[in-house]
């Protein structure tokens, strides 16, 4: 009977597979790759970018062809997308979910289903192969009452969900499943996941990759 170390090794199809986090300050900060690098063995290389959004006019956006292009350079063969949370303070328009089915050409990017179906298409067709999973926003600041009046990190992780769904994308419900909220991520004693109300600490980095792991090992392993 093998070993389980050699059992591991042989049905562990991601080893050596390159993975792109493409992401915000919680992505560039590196708090959960990691974990799910070492793993899997995955080759990781990180794409986030603070402060940055899916939609609108910034010149960090998403949908940007400098960070699609960015992306592309690392060859990757898994990219992981973990954005909204800086869309929120811009009072984003979530829009329609007939963005979906527009022509790419014909995307409005100043909306967060226009930019986030532009990303995945835009990649998809330069790779077909390639795997997206789409991460959902996590709770923050007060589910975002403390930045915004009009939406919410619960209404943005749902955005992400349906963009995902729209795709047939594997989904990471982080807003759900992580255990964040005004008990676990705002200052001391509430700080077990986060000292700040919103930027995972070691302790937050690896619930968020507990997350991620688990979804690779359903979607990903042979």
């Amino acid at each position: 009977m093998a070993s389980e170390t050699s059992l591991t090794a042989t049905i562990n199809t991601l080893y050596g597979k390159k993975w792109t986090s493409f992401g915000d300050s919680i992505t560039a900060r590196e708090s959960w790759q990691k974990y799910v690098a070492d793993k899997f063995g995955l080759i990781h290389s990180n794409c986030g970018i603070g402060s940055s959004c899916v939609s609108g006019k910034g010149e960090t956006a998403f949908w940007q062809d400098a960070r699609l292009d960015a992306v592309k350079a690392n060859d990757p063969d898994i990219v992981t997308i973990f954005g909204g949370a800086n869309d929120l303070v811009q009072n984003p328009v979530i829009g329609k979910e007939y963005e979906f089915a527009k022509p790419i050409d014909q995307k409005d990017k100043m909306t967060f289903y226009g930019a986030y179906s532009y990303i995945i298409e835009t990649l998809l067709t330069w790779k077909p192969s390639l795997e997206i999973m789409i991460l959902g926003t996590t709770y923050g600041h007060n589910d975002g009452a403390d930045y915004s009046n009009i939406i919410t990190y619960s209404e943005i992780s749902e955005a992400c969900r349906k963009v995902a769904q729209y795709y047939g994308l594997p989904f990471v419900d982080l807003h759900g499943n992580t255990g964040f909220n005004k008990f676990t991520m705002a200052n001391a004693p509430f700080n077990t996941y986060a000292p700040d109300h919103i930027h995972p600490n070691d302790a937050g980095g690896k619930k968020i990759a507990s997350l991620v792991i688990a979804k690779m090992k359903e979607c990903y392993l042979l």
